[in-house]
C-alpha cells in the first residue's frame, strides 16, 4: 500500500510557519498565547509522530517492530493530548468571552451553562461544515 504523505507534510510546514511567526512576534504572555503555543507544539509533534508512524508501518521489514510500536505509541499520545489542549483553549477562550459580559453579574453556573453552550454551537458549526465538504468531494 502507498502512502501519500504530502497533505500531511503540508501541515506540518504550515503549523511550523505558524510557530514560528507566533514566538516572534510574541508580545503579552497570557494564559491564552502559553495555552495557544502549547496545542500549536502538541500538533506539531502530533503531525510529525504521524508522519513517521506511517513511514515505519509502510516499512515494517526493514523497521522493527518495537520501533513501530514506539512510534504508534507517541503519535495516540499526542492524538489525546491534542484533544485535552483544544479542550484547554476553549476554556481559556470563553472565560475570555465571559470577561465582555463583566458588568453583569454571572455566578460559576452560568459560566459552565455559557460554556456548555459555545461548545455545542461550535461543534455544531464546525460539523455542519465538515458534512458540507465531504457531500461536495
Amino acid at each position: 500500500m502507498q502512502y501519500n504523505y504530502s497533505f500531511e507534510a503540508a501541515s506540518l510546514l504550515f503549523m511550523l510557519l505558524i510557530f514560528v511567526h507566533f514566538m516572534v512576534v510574541w508580545q503579552f504572555p497570557t494564559e491564552k498565547t502559553r495555552v495557544f503555543r502549547a496545542l500549536l507544539i502538541v500538533c506539531i509533534g502530533e503531525s510529525a509522530f504521524n508522519i513517521l508512524s506511517s513511514i515505519g508501518l509502510a516499512n515494517a521489514g526493514v523497521v522493527p517492530q518495537i520501533v513501530n510500536e514506539i512510534l504508534a505509541f507517541v503519535f495516540f499520545s499526542f492524538e489525546g493530548l491534542s484533544s485535552l489542549m483544544i479542550y484547554k483553549y476553549m476554556v481559556v477562550i470563553s472565560e475570555r468571552v465571559l470577561l465582555l459580559f463583566s458588568g453583569w453579574s454571572v455566578s460559576s453556573g452560568q459560566r459552565s451553562k455559557f460554556r456548555i453552550f459555545l461548545y455545542h454551537a461550535v461543534f455544531c458549526i464546525e460539523s455542519c461544515y465538515v458534512d458540507r465538504k465531504a457531500e461536495d468531494h
